[in-house]
């Protein structure tokens, strides 16, 4: 019998008054309990293992949730037991269904039997993966069949051998996959699966023989066969060992050919080989659909310039392996090289099934992954192409699904896009833009330009925002907003972002040693997501200030919800080191993504700002309080952290946002963005004013 201990954490998914009786007995018993009113969250909770067994009230679940967590279902709402048929028609099974959850006993009794079948199932379940992983990782071709010769499992390397692919084979008789004949008289051989079953013994040729594979080609082979036997002795089916005697003096050498070392998965190779493979097959099969998906990981690089190769490689075969649970069997998941990975989809009906993985891929790598004692979480940026019987060269496909993740990395982390004839077009704007940029840095065609913030009740400044624009010599001013995404992507961002903070201070340097009222007036700059990643960030900007003569006090720095929400040691450390330095950490965009509440407490910031689109919507005649920015406003408060607003266009929307509890304001209701000569004209205007 097991006995609860503190670690396991119970969810109660009931009414107020379901949960006020069982909870006291649960807890008596020893678990921790959480309530809930819907099931919804399950799924992200169970990923992020932060339950042990779900108690469900059948009336507030709308939808089964999924495998992998003990789950007890009861109805508190029923007169009468329902029936074993019932209850499978909901897709429950009887067994795990409780008649009176408030007999504690009876409660208990179910509880330690869940979690005790539980834990058994998962020890299976890992006995299996580590037979599968080691089988799959041999340099031998490994098949093996049930007692009717249907093959049960083929690994990797012979499917490289034979030709055929793991979902095509998986139930097929071994003898149309694996056809053996006698090296010298070409004949098939005797049955040797049958033959090892019958005799129960091992067999092996002593001699060569050739392996037909799929495509017609002769591989000389030594083979060996044994019969597999259930918990009792009995002959369950039969396992076959292939070794390819052309690649005999490197027993990987077929592996390395067709595999990425690393991960064990396809190379690119073989998922090219696979591709031509499925557009042929389109072409030639009228209603045959299929897709292919570019995964690229965000934020990969930081990791191996912070931790080192050892910890991105690390990281790469954890990716590999849940990108292969997000996978069916019959389709092909490759490494290319680096961070990208490949999938084909084969036999899907309509784009739904291609997002529906690209989704569960998100879900799955929002689970943190533990790196050399660190906690590291990414994202990836996945790009779908969808094919049919006009399906285009394998090549061509490959460069759709490519184009569509750049577009889908240009959106932000954890998204994707599915390929249109515009992504064509944008994929040649964007190296287009890439070209242009890298000759802006080099001709330094940058402005920076500066915005202040005011106090909403006083109107006195409150620091002064840097802002980059790039002076392109065709489109005229264009804001960060417009070029830094390309910027990311092509590599350009930290360069860029070290030119823009060293000219920012240089100039502040200048303007406070012009005007003494700006001797405590801050700067305000913010920072790029792969600016916040480089681990010597700090170090960079204290040689800044002291080369500027600058406080850390006197700055700014905005940080997005994205970079400051993952609790990893590098984000912790990173954001220690800053403290050191005395700058001032600022929320940005507050409102206008996710954000983990027990995180942002536990931040060291000293200010909020909100998203824009909280504040455009403001309009002369507000009288309701929006939602949204009403609930950003008061976590602020209690937060106990002042709220910049942006965005400021009018004078209602600037007293509307006072009353609301804004500290300060920024728009071109008060000022415009200034470039460098305006601006030193408005602080002698300010400095004579003073």
């Amino acid at each position: 019998m097991i006995v609860p201990v503190a670690a396991e954490q119970l969810l109660l998914v009931a009414s107020q008054e379901t949960a006020s009786r069982l909870c006291p007995v649960l807890r008596l018993q020893g678990f921790r309990v959480r309530v809930g009113q819907s099931a919804d969250a399950l799924p992200l909770q169970l990923a992020a293992g932060q339950l042990d067994l779900a108690l469900l009230d059948l009336g507030y679940v709308t939808e089964i949730p999924p495998q992998g967590l003990p789950l007890i279902y009861f109805d508190s709402g029923l007169a009468e037991l329902p029936s074993q048929a019932q209850l499978r028609l909901r897709g429950i099974e009887p067994g795990l269904y409780l008649a009176d959850p408030t007999d504690a006993q009876a409660l208990r009794t179910a509880i330690e039997f869940c979690l005790y079948k539980h834990r058994a199932e998962n020890k299976l379940k890992s006995l299996e993966q580590w037979l599968v992983s080691s089988l799959t990782s041999v340099g031998d071709a490994v098949i093996s069949t049930d007692l009717q010769g249907r093959i049960t499992f083929i690994n990797p390397v012979a499917e490289a051998l034979t030709g055929w692919r793991r979902g095509e084979s998986l139930g097929k008789p071994v003898s149309e996959i694996v056809r053996i004949v006698d090296a010298r008289t070409h004949q098939p051989l005797p049955d040797p699966w049958g033959e090892a079953l019958r005799g129960q013994v091992m067999l092996g040729s002593g001699e060569a023989v050739l392996l037909l594979a799929r495509d017609g080609a002769e591989v000389p082979v030594a083979n060996g066969i044994a019969p597999l036997r259930d918990e009792s002795g009995q002959p369950k089916g039969s396992i076959l060992v292939l070794r390819d005697l052309t690649v005999r003096q490197s027993p990987h050498g077929l592996l390395s050919a067709l595999h990425d070392t690393l991960t064990e998965l396809p190379n690119r190779a073989l998922f090219m080989d696979r591709l031509q493979r499925a557009v042929e097959r389109a072409r030639r099969l009228p209603g045959e659909r299929f897709a292919v998906l570019f995964l690229d990981l965000n934020r990969f690089k930081s990791v191996n310039d912070t931790l080192g190769h050892h910890a991105g490689d690390e990281l790469l075969v954890g990716t590999a392996r849940r990108l292969e649970a997000c996978v069916r069997s019959i389709d092909t998941l490759a490494r290319f090289g680096g961070d990208e990975f490949a999938i084909l989809l084969e036999g899907i009906q309509q784009v739904s099934d291609a997002t529906r993985v690209a989704e569960r891929i998100h879900q799955s790598l929002q689970v943190p992954f533990q790196i050399q004692s660190h906690e590291i979480t990414i994202s990836a940026s996945i790009g779908i192409a969808l094919a049919g019987s006009q399906a285009l060269a394998p090549e061509q496909l490959l460069q759709q699904a490519d184009s569509a993740m750049y577009r889908a990395k240009q959106q932000g982390p954890s998204r994707y896009e599915v390929f249109d004839p515009l992504l064509h077009r944008y994929a040649k704007a964007r190296a287009q833009w890439e070209e242009e940029l890298r000759h802006a840095l080099d001709q330094e065609q940058w402005q920076v330009c500066y915005q202040p913030m005011v106090n909403l009740a006083t109107g006195d400044w409150q620091a002064v925002e840097a802002l980059l624009y790039w002076e392109h010599p065709e489109r005229g001013w264009l804001s960060g907003r417009e070029f830094l995404g390309v910027a990311e992507e092509a590599g350009l961002a930290v360069p860029l972002a070290d030119w823009f903070i060293q000219a920012a201070l240089r100039q502040w340097q200048q303007w406070r040693a012009q005007y003494p009222w700006m001797s405590e007036l801050p700067l305000h700059l913010n920072l790029l997501p792969q600016q916040f990643a480089q681990p010597d960030l700090a170090q960079r900007l204290h040689r800044w200030l002291q080369e500027f003569q600058l406080s850390g006090s006197l700055l700014h720095l905005g940080l997005t919800g994205t970079m400051l929400m993952e609790a990893s040691s590098l984000v912790e450390q990173q954001l220690h080191q800053l403290q050191l330095l005395g700058v001032a950490l600022v929320l940005e965009r507050f409102g206008s993504g996710y954000v983990c509440l027990q995180r942002l407490s536990t931040l060291p910031l000293q200010g909020i700002r909100l998203d824009g689109s909280l504040v455009q919507p403001i309009g002369p005649h507000q009288l309701e309080p929006d939602k949204t920015l009403l609930a950003a406003l008061r976590l602020a408060e209690t937060l106990n952290l002042p709220v910049t607003a942006p965005a400021i266009e009018t004078s209602e929307q600037a007293l509307y946002l006072q009353r609301m509890g804004c500290v300060a304001g920024q728009g071109s209701h008060f000022y415009p963005p200034l470039a460098p000569r305006e601006m030193g004209s408005l602080l002698g205007a300010e400095s004579l004013a003073a």
